[in-house]
């Protein structure tokens, strides 16, 4: 079930891209604690350990490799990369859930990410 009303129409999204420390989580998370009436956080899925300060289904969806591998294979992910040997995705049901609430989505991640997101639909 897609909030998209066509595969011409693009989902309201914002990406903030930078290196790993730049500041990108704690940007993303003050622009929806700010502007909650327009942006909601796109939780991706990792496979690395949460670290002390996360809150798993809040800051991501931590899952085991071998869950993370199912998902691609079933096309969950509209984007994936690995970086430091932790694998990283976006999710479409990430981008839809915050959409059926109409708000545009926050997400963040390093260039990777962006790149291997420009080789969906996404623009």
């Amino acid at each position: 079930d897609s909030t998209l009303p066509s595969i011409k129409t693009p989902y309201p999204m914002l990406v903030l891209v930078g290196p790993q420390g730049s500041g990108k989580k704690e940007l993303s998370s003050k622009l929806v604690e700010d502007f909650g009436d327009y942006f909601g956080y796109g939780i991706s899925h990792t496979t690395r350990r949460p670290r002390l300060e996360e809150v798993a289904d809040k800051d991501y969806h931590f899952v085991s490799l071998e869950n993370f591998e199912e998902d691609i294979k079933k096309g969950a992910f509209i984007q994936t990369c690995c970086y430091s040997g932790n694998w990283y995705g976006l999710q479409m049901e990430s981008v839809e859930s915050v959409a059926r609430e109409g708000l545009a989505c926050v997400v963040n991640m390093e260039l990777e990410g962006v790149l291997s997101l420009k080789k969906t639909y996404f623009e």
